[in-house]
């Protein structure tokens, strides 16, 4: 009897531990955090190495004694009520008037059942926070998009119109339209993108209301590795891609194997090490771009060799680098696409550098204000550039916001993420409002650059330069989006 009632006290303990932690991480979470169930899976699932642990460590300090206080009590009890023999001596005392009473079992089913409701209870929290049933529900069902709406780019006539352009693919860390004044599309009372929003009103921006606007994102593109796949190749990021010996999605057909076929050199450069979620790995899969990260920065003086800041160099360090490495591909023959990826606007909260005010209270703010006025320079120096007037250059977010220290007080669907292309060789027609989503980037990109798509279709995208509908204006953005949290075995295909 005292050994089931250990084992009892013991189950206890630890379903005890395991919900509180998932109560109070889970609350911790929500306070802070937007993100849900995929990104979440899909970032402890993926390579962490050069990962900044800021969060981590934000999350340790501010749940640490709300967990370790309950536990504390809870185990605490549970180890007086054993080395005192409180169960023992209630029995007794029962038995001393003649009454029978189990307190040693009671006791022991006390610790169980109360350690069960604290761990149901966490788990339902947790759902309620990540909608786990939702995201496990989808991926139970299949879909039919590909059979249905895959233009294979392989099958696909894409055609340089002209002179090819060179390409720059600026990512732009959690840039959402939302950051901007009401008056220029956003829902801010002060307009914290200035550039940027001039920039959408000078150059191509599609809008679905008129206003400078941008994209939205599905399922399988909501954090920085998914929104960098899905955004050049035209469908939703899956853990199946994921392959051994470096290889990614080794057999999808993306806009860097396209660009690759047609002679050109191709760069990726971000500040911190390009390993963390299997970015390097994706594009030496897809046209073997020569990569520049935190790495190549100690490597070649850039800064010293110990030295680290967030997630690596900040975002005005990367940008040094990455004119000289432009001008270094520009001196070559043939064509050239450069992509880039900042992060100083990375939750949470963002990294103030040595460029940053300190004009509002909150730091985030200030963060965006920096960036937004790091992007003015970095344009505004491509222009002066021979090779600018041969050049299409995207200007991009990756994912709407993941924190909520700058916060926005609107649905997911209506935090539009900003995009906007320069010096575009298509003209767009103003009046045309649209509705698209990442997928829609990867033939919008090539359009830009004065190719010719067959169909105005690639893989799941559409060119939005055309009439053709995207699958978020035929189908509805609800149902393309439920539809790629759904499981198909047509991605097979691709690994």
């Amino acid at each position: 009897m005292n050994k089931i009632k250990r084992k009892k006290i013991l189950w206890g303990c630890l379903a005890a531990v395991t919900g509180i932690l998932l109560l109070v991480v889970c609350r911790w979470y929500s306070e802070n955090f937007y993100s849900e169930f995929e990104e979440v899976f899909v970032t402890v699932t993926s390579p962490l190495q050069g990962t900044d642990t800021t969060a981590v460590k934000n999350g340790l300090r501010a749940c640490f004694l709300p967990v370790f206080i309950p536990s504390a009590l809870f185990i605490g009890a549970a180890v007086l009520c054993e080395k005192l023999h409180i169960a023992r001596r209630v029995s007794a005392f029962f038995a001393c008037r003649g009454r029978t009473f189990d307190a040693v079992r009671f006791f022991g089913s006390t610790f169980l059942y109360t350690g069960i409701a604290l761990l149901a209870a966490g788990l339902v929290y947790a759902n309620s926070i990540f909608h786990a049933t939702e995201y496990i529900s989808l991926k139970l069902q299949a879909t039919d998009i590909y059979e249905q709406h895959y233009a294979d780019p392989d099958s696909v006539a894409i055609t340089p119109a002209g002179e090819k352009r060179n390409l720059i693919y600026l990512y732009i860390e959690s840039l959402e339209t939302t950051y901007a004044s009401r008056d220029k599309g956003g829902m801010m009372d002060e307009n914290y993108i200035p550039f940027l929003t001039q920039l959408a009103e000078e150059e191509t921006n599609f809008s679905e209301n008129g206003m400078p606007g941008g994209f939205h994102n599905t399922s399988g593109s909501t954090w920085t590795s998914g929104a960098l796949f899905s955004s050049t190749a035209g469908m939703p990021y899956y853990t199946r891609f994921k392959q051994a010996d470096g290889e990614f999605a080794s057999d999808a057909t993306t806009l860097y194997d396209i660009l690759d076929k047609e002679g050109y050199s191709q760069y990726f450069i971000c500040g911190s090490d390009a390993y963390f979620g299997g970015r390097s790995d994706y594009y030496k899969s897809h046209g073997d771009l020569t990569i520049y990260d935190l790495n190549t920065a100690r490597q070649e003086g850039y800064v010293a060799e110990d030295y680290r800041v967030w997630w690596g160099i900040e975002d005005a360090k990367m940008y040094e680098m990455a004119k000289d490495k432009l001008l270094l591909a520009a001196e070559k023959d043939e064509p050239f696409s450069f992509t880039m990826l900042t992060v100083d606007t990375h939750f949470p909260k963002g990294y103030t550098c040595q460029l940053c005010g300190n004009e509002y209270e909150n730091t985030s703010a200030n963060v965006i204000k920096c960036a937004d006025s790091q992007v003015a320079d970095f344009i505004n120096w491509c222009r002066e550039q021979d090779f600018y007037k041969d050049t299409v250059i995207v200007v991009a977010g990756d994912h709407r916001r993941m924190d909520k220290v700058f916060p926005v007080d609107m649905t997911s669907y209506d935090r539009s993420v900003y995009l906007t292309f320069v010096n575009s060789a298509v003209k767009q027609d103003k009046s045309a409002d649209r509705i698209y989503t990442q997928l829609d980037i990867m033939p919008t990109t090539l359009a830009a650059m004065g190719y010719v798509i067959e169909g105005d279709r690639l893989a799941l995208g559409t060119n939005l330069f055309s009439d053709v509908p995207t699958l978020a204006e035929s189908m509805g953005f609800e149902q393309l989006n439920a539809e790629m949290g759904k499981r198909t075995d047509y991605v097979d295909n691709f690994t």
